[in-house]
């Protein structure tokens, strides 16, 4: 085996054991220790999320059980959920593959986020008298809008924005709105937003994250629900340019 190819297999494998340890390492949000289909559909839709497995790639069971670590009937089991939240397809004789929304779908996703995405705002503006939320608010949203010379790498950014709008949801304190907002998470997007982000489109959305922030902390939730649901509608735009390869046709 060649120098390169040996430094290859050390990094799949290193990379597997990475998987194996996050999946493995975290339970359900209700507390409840995970089942090894639950590892299963967290660590595929953490690779989707990161682009590691891109809308239209076919998922080979015998590589992702191996990387996983589960047996096919878990894999196969996982796979039918993830088809289930439309992030997974599962077509006979093909076998499974990343979904590739259409650009319609994508647009009505926007559409929807911005609605439910407004609310969660406006909720957290009303709730945000509530004993230690204005301190949490502080502790944790102040951070994420730091002024910064130098501009974040795109995955941190990725990172910061979940932490920002999660806070939103926290504060909002809706058990179903989190759980429906995760379902409308657009993989295809996140993907693409490394070939169109910069300085400026950084900026921006610190910018309108602080104007969310202020509008929650003022109280004010028909201020905090305008300025989510423009933010959400400026991000949808982004959207516009990405590559009609990643989409399948409407």
């Amino acid at each position: 085996m060649s120098g390169t190819n040996l430094r290859v297999s050390n990094s799949r494998a290193a990379n597997e054991t990475a998987v194996r340890r996050e999946v493995r390492s975290a339970g359900n949000e209700d507390g409840r220790p995970m089942t090894q289909v639950d590892q299963a559909v967290q660590a595929i839709n953490l690779g989707i999320l990161e682009g590691r497995y891109a809308p239209g790639q076919r998922l080979i069971e015998t590589e992702l059980t191996r990387e996983i670590g589960v047996s096919r009937n878990t894999l196969r089991a996982a796979l039918r959920r993830l088809a289930a939240d439309g992030l997974v397809q599962i077509e006979d004789f093909r076998g499974a593959m990343v979904a590739r929304p259409s650009r319609k779908e994508m647009r009505d996703l926007f559409e929807v986020r911005e609605a439910l995405e407004g609310l969660a705002a406006r909720r957290s503006a009303t709730n945000i008298i509530r004993p230690g939320l204005r301190q949490r608010a502080e502790a944790v949203g102040r951070p994420l809008l730091v002024s910064r010379k130098l501009t974040p790498k795109p995955e941190e950014h990725l990172w910061e924005n979940r932490q920002f709008h999660d806070l939103i949801l926290e504060l909002a304190d809706n058990t179903h709105l989190g759980r429906v907002l995760d379902q409308l998470l657009m993989p295809v997007f996140q993907r693409a937003f490394f070939r169109v982000y910069d300085a400026s489109l950084y900026r921006k959305s610190v910018s309108d994250h602080r104007l969310i922030l202020n509008a929650v902390l003022a109280g004010d939730g028909p201020a905090a629900e305008d300025a989510m649901r423009a933010h959400v509608r400026w991000t949808a735009t982004l959207a516009e340019n990405i590559p009609d390869s990643l989409f399948r046709p409407d």
